[in-house]
């Protein structure tokens, strides 16, 4: 059991940023380790940008990842967590709708800015529904985003390991097969000469050794050890984001505004167990020019095998009038429910701190499917 309070804290965005910082590479400094490849750093669409221009995303400073094919999201925020949640985010990455039989173990580990435009690009909607109090009309906004990265770093050193043992099992599949072959010619050496009759046992000894409920097993392991030890990415990675806000007054299309639009970006250093992110961020208002404004925030984020722990500070400047400057200061937990379930939960001190909301205090709920990434096996070797 643990404990948050949130009061107006004298921190500013300089210390915030140490405090970050100190805490990723002091978990980094003390060698944690661990076995396989975290959850989180496998496929995992991050909080969708919608939420964001809404202002009730569980973080503010997301790290770059590889998304699912599609991604199912439901935020509370609302009545210390205890009402029906109103939020919810759909996302798609149209690349991993299809198969892609022809994609080389190269493209996929090493990808160029075309392919990891295409490998990471996602389309996402969020929708959350707000009731003013005192007033008759119910808002419900509506927000469209994309995002894709430009540099995706590169595979950790376990995938070479990985490559190595597909590798050899390939090989050691290929020698049973040479080896069956040359019994079977043994055995009826005519069937050399029989170029016709030769092929076709080698098409049945294939099938057969590639049948084997043992070894079939094995190869489809270590394929998938592969691929995963692919999608944990080391080094500097970047992506950039953008989004678009819609407010339907008691959901009628007719009173639609358009009234929010961002775009950020967002780079990060991704280490074996844990990453440092930052976010440079402009969001434009389409009602209120002073409402322009621009954030600034970095993120330490500590990876285990199915939790990770995030803490970030955001500095928030306006561009255009005379309000004062605004921080966010935040806690976040992930943990993995299920295969490609994910339970966020965030506790810490809003932007404007004389405003109502101002406590962060919500959970997040997201759902991913898909996520089976096949290759050209011809490439493995």
């Amino acid at each position: 059991m643990f404990t948050v309070s949130c009061v107006k804290p004298p921190l500013s965005p300089a210390r915030i940023l140490l405090v970050v910082c100190l805490s990723l590479f002091s978990y980094q400094i003390a060698g944690a380790q661990q076995d396989g490849i975290p959850e989180f750093d496998k496929l995992r669409t991050p909080v969708a940008p919608g939420f964001v221009l809404m202002g009730i995303a569980p973080t503010s400073v997301a790290r770059p990842g590889a998304p699912t094919d599609l991604a199912v999201a439901v935020l509370s925020r609302t009545d210390n967590l205890s009402a029906v949640p109103k939020n919810f985010a759909l996302e798609v990455s149209p690349y991993w709708l299809f198969s892609h039989p022809e994609l080389t173990l190269q493209q996929y580990k090493n990808p160029g800015l075309t392919e990891s435009i295409l490998h990471t690009a996602s389309v996402s909607v969020a929708t959350s529904s707000e009731a003013v109090s005192g007033a008759e009309d119910q808002t419900t906004s509506l927000g469209v985003g994309l995002r894709f990265s430009i540099l995706r770093g590169k595979a950790s050193g376990k995938a070479d390991q990985y490559q190595s043992q597909v590798v050899d099992i390939l090989q050691r599949l290929s020698d049973a097969v040479a080896d069956s072959i040359a019994v079977a010619i043994a055995r009826n050496p005519q069937l050399a000469a029989d170029t016709e009759a030769l092929d076709r046992r080698k098409r049945e000894i294939q099938h057969a050794v590639q049948a084997d409920p043992a070894s079939s097993a094995t190869l489809a392991d270590a394929k998938q050890e592969l691929i995963e030890a692919l999608q944990h990415r080391q080094g500097l990675s970047v992506e950039l984001a953008g989004a678009g806000l819609w407010d339907f007054k008691n959901g009628s299309y007719d009173r639609r505004d358009f009234v929010r639009w961002g775009v950020w970006l967002t780079p990060a250093l991704n280490f074996e167990n844990g990453s440092l992110v930052a976010v440079c961020r402009y969001v434009g208002d389409d009602l209120d020019p002073d409402d322009n404004l621009v954030d600034v925030g970095v993120s330490a984020i500590l990876v285990s095998k199915k939790y990770a722990f995030s803490l970030e500070g955001v500095a928030r400047a306006f561009v255009e009038g005379e309000r004062d400057d605004q921080h966010r200061v935040a806690f976040t937990l992930d943990y993995e429910v299920g295969t490609i379930r994910w339970l966020t939960v965030t506790f810490g001190r809003d932007f404007d701190v004389e405003g109502e909301n101002s406590l962060i205090a919500l959970a997040n709920l997201s759902f991913g499917f898909g996520g089976q990434r096949q290759l050209d096996a011809s490439s493995l070797k």
